[in-house]
């Protein structure tokens, strides 16, 4: 019966150590490119990637952020996530996500970038997506937007200059406060760097696919005279279903390695183990 009880027990343990990575109820989705394009969470939102993508070890400190980063230096490399109605957030969110820009590398088409890109619309015009995350790289500014459809919508950007080709944190947040009215707060490296609030309408998603990496206006291909291709690396993309603070985005939070869980859950596991034998080895002395 004991025995049971501490297998159990372990069981519970290492089973939560190994969701830790992958958030909790409030994350919509999690890319963590581990040599891969899987969404982490429990949603399954799985991208593709388009082009030669690669990974790179380059990743960034001084938080664990895992092993890879997704190399999208060139310019028509990106993941694309097919529309799913989860990626349609009618309520508050953030989008979180760590960005190596390289200044010094040509390519990606029109600016801004598109860091993350919730396309709405493959047409010409303005806010053609329902929210993103973006960096010029002829001015190194970070910005972000959110889309109404037919041209409208809300558009922040940074005061400082980021052109230093080091990693930064950026996040936006999207926070209904009430009756129509709506909070836009841009973060860099935890800092407030730009906010609008403003009267509000309902976001509109369209059916196009969520693009990391990338805003392929004109073409699905990434290829067209506008496209928008960020050129950089890129890790630990995080989807949010609540607007978040300061505290709990991912630059401030330990993200464990794959490798780390099962080295530390296996450990657990040898303790209990070991608690038990010994427990059994007491019993028979004094039974004895």
């Amino acid at each position: 019966m004991k025995k049971t009880l501490v297998i159990a027990l372990a069981v519970i343990v290492v089973s939560g150590i190994f969701l830790l990575p992958s958030a909790n109820a409030t994350t919509v989705a999690h890319y963590r490119f581990e040599q891969d394009f899987t969404d982490s969470g429990s949603n399954n939102l799985h991208g593709t990637g388009v082009g030669s993508l690669a990974f790179t070890t380059d990743v960034a400190p001084p938080i664990t952020t895992g092993s890879f980063s997704l190399d999208a230096t060139e310019d028509f490399d990106f993941v694309r996530v097919v529309d799913d109605p989860l990626l349609h957030l009618t309520g508050d969110f953030t989008v979180e996500a760590f960005v190596r820009p390289f200044n010094d590398l040509p390519g990606g088409g029109a600016e801004p970038h598109m860091i993350v890109s919730k396309q709405n619309y493959e047409g010409f015009g303005t806010f053609l997506d329902a929210y993103d995350l973006m960096y010029n790289q002829d001015t190194g500014i970070f910005a972000t937007s959110i889309g109404f459809g037919s041209n409208a919508g809300k558009y922040i950007e940074s005061a400082p200059i980021f052109d230093d080709n080091e990693w930064h944190h950026v996040a936006m947040t999207y926070t209904l406060i009430g009756g129509d009215q709506a909070t836009l707060n841009l973060f860099v490296d935890s800092n407030l760097e730009a906010t609008d609030t403003f009267d509000t309408l309902p976001l509109f998603f369209g059916d196009d696919p969520l693009y990391i990496g990338a805003g392929n206006f004109g073409t699905y291909a990434g290829t067209g005279t506008w496209r928008r291709n960020f050129i950089g690396n890129i890790d630990e993309v995080r989807i949010s279903d609540v607007a978040l603070s300061p505290d709990q985005f991912l630059n401030n939070q330990v993200i464990p390695e794959p490798s780390t869980l099962a080295l530390f859950g296996l450990g657990i596991v040898a303790v209990l183990g070991f608690g038990y034998r010994r427990f059994r080895i007491k019993r028979r002395l004094f039974d004895g």
